[in-house]
């Protein structure tokens, strides 16, 4: 996250976003909170979720101060996935968002099965939660596959669950779709998903949410009228 400061306050900035979710932030408990205000452009604010056991990992979320977001505590652990909740208010919308990062299989140890059956557990838990469901984050599963066999059991359970992924196409310079955007289909959260520019190794996805943004907040600049300055009084303020 430190080596592509000015690309997110660009990102941000430029394309007028609310929400920007950042995985494999590399953040640590120590200083990361210091790390992320110095990414964060003026109007925006940021909370994150390190990796505790060893280096690497890590999700973000920044977010226009003029959205409410907490972050909850799920206590719910395992070792295939990193996971962190954040309720968002928007006017008298409220939407859990759920930012995932699900590791390669052979950093983790653990079996695409493994994680299957972790992510199909806490689906379980998130459902009984209230708010508007919106899952996103980097899965690293070849779901543009059709006959991948971890993608069709995944997908299987996005179904069985009342659940639709709305990326389509690469998001991954090797032209995978490694980043989903998840929503329950009863909620008709998700209005638009498209793929946008490269970042990393990874391209951005840009997604629109139904709901009404808060105005953000207006700032009053005050100046002198240039036309009846005096010029020997503004010298001498000078």
């Amino acid at each position: 996250l430190n080596k592509r400061t000015n690309v997110i306050s660009h990102h941000l900035i430029t394309h007028n976003i609310d929400l920007l979710v950042v995985t494999e932030t590399w953040l640590n408990s120590d200083s990361g909170d210091g790390d992320l205000l110095n990414v964060c452009p003026a109007g925006y604010s940021a909370a994150h979720s390190p990796r505790l056991t060893k280096r690497g990992g890590g999700l973000a979320l920044f977010h226009s101060d003029s959205i409410r977001a907490e972050v909850v505590a799920t206590r719910f652990f395992c070792n295939s996935f990193e996971h962190m909740v954040v309720l968002l208010r928007l006017n008298s919308i409220c939407i859990r968002l759920v930012i995932v990062y699900r590791p390669p299989s052979q950093s983790t140890k653990c079996s695409e099965g493994q994680f299957l059956s972790d992510f199909s557990d806490f689906l379980q838990l998130i459902f009984v939660s209230g708010g508007k469901l919106l899952i996103v984050g980097d899965f690293n599963i070849h779901t543009d596959v059709g006959a991948n066999p971890t993608a069709i059991k995944f997908q299987s359970i996005l179904h069985l669950s009342g659940l639709s992924q709305h990326v389509h196409g690469p998001t991954h310079l090797d032209g995978h779709t490694l980043d989903l955007v998840i929503s329950r289909k009863a909620d008709n959260v998700v209005t638009d998903c498209s793929v946008s520019y490269l970042i990393c190794d990874h391209f951005a996805v840009h997604t629109f949410v139904k709901a009404h943004r808060t105005p953000r907040p207006r700032k009053k600049i005050t100046y002198r009228e240039l036309h009846n300055i005096n010029e020997e009084n503004f010298l001498s303020d000078m």
